[in-house]
């Protein structure tokens, strides 16, 4: 098991930090990704990354993550007013386990 931490930090558009988090933790969810020109979703990895590339030169986080967090690992992040929240990664999802106060 590893231990990863992950920064939730949305650029572009509308959205902000605190929205976004909240939306994450109402949603038992945590992701990483550059946004793309489609209005798709898509859980295919090959798509993504296809079509992210075309717009993003470095994809180098997304790689990292795809090929090192399985499983079982935690991933820790803060929210916008700095408190910590701890997730297991379940498969393929990372849901919440606990969060400081």
């Amino acid at each position: 098991m590893y231990v990863f931490r992950m920064h939730i930090r949305p650029k572009g558009g509308t959205t902000d930090m605190r929205t976004t988090f909240a939306y994450c933790l109402r949603n038992g969810l945590l992701g990483v990704g550059w946004r793309t020109n489609s209005q798709r979703n898509t859980k295919n990895w090959d798509e993504y990354f296809n079509e992210a590339s075309q717009i993003h030169n470095n994809l180098q986080i997304c790689k990292y993550i795809k090929k090192w967090v399985s499983e079982g690992d935690l991933v820790w992040t803060r929210d916008a007013e700095g408190q910590y929240y701890l997730a297991r990664v379940t498969s393929g999802d990372m849901t919440p386990i606990f969060r400081t106060t």
